[in-house]
């Protein structure tokens, strides 16, 4: 049976991301991944919901192919003007990015990503997601 990833996609139009849907997402592998990766970048009709829900899943399947594309599209959406889309954004960044240095040995991070994450923190993020951005520069020794 074929999943119809446009209907799948649709169904992220909800406030919370319940589990079962991110789970399908999830075992869609490299398709779900090219899918949401295609449809973020290009935006076009997709509700704020659909963005921050879609990042969300994203993030985790960064693995799916090469991560340098996922932390690409987070870091052009950590300037975006929807407050909740450029908030889940920068914290999606910052925090695949921490999780990379600080315990998968990766080298640290490129300044474009840096300076995507200082960009969203300007421009305003939600309480939750700034504080979580502040802490994370904090563990990766990079100055706000």
């Amino acid at each position: 049976m074929s999943i119809n990833l446009d209907t799948l996609f649709s169904d992220l139009d909800t406030g919370d991301l319940p589990k079962a849907l991110e789970g399908r997402w999830l075992r869609l592998g490299s398709r779900g991944y090219d899918y949401l990766l295609s449809t973020i970048r290009a935006g076009d009709g997709v509700t704020e919901k659909q963005m921050v829900n879609g990042i969300l899943i994203l993030s985790r399947m960064r693995f799916e192919r090469d991560p340098e594309d996922v932390r690409a599209a987070l870091a052009k959406l950590a300037s975006d003007s929807r407050l909740p889309v450029r908030s889940v954004a920068t914290r999606c960044l910052v925090g695949t990015l921490r999780s990379e240095v600080l315990h998968r040995g990766s080298p640290a991070p490129r300044a474009e990503h840096v300076e995507a994450i200082r960009r969203g923190l300007d421009l305003g993020l939600e309480d939750e997601s700034e504080a979580f951005v502040v802490d994370s520069l904090r563990a990766l020794n990079i100055r706000r």
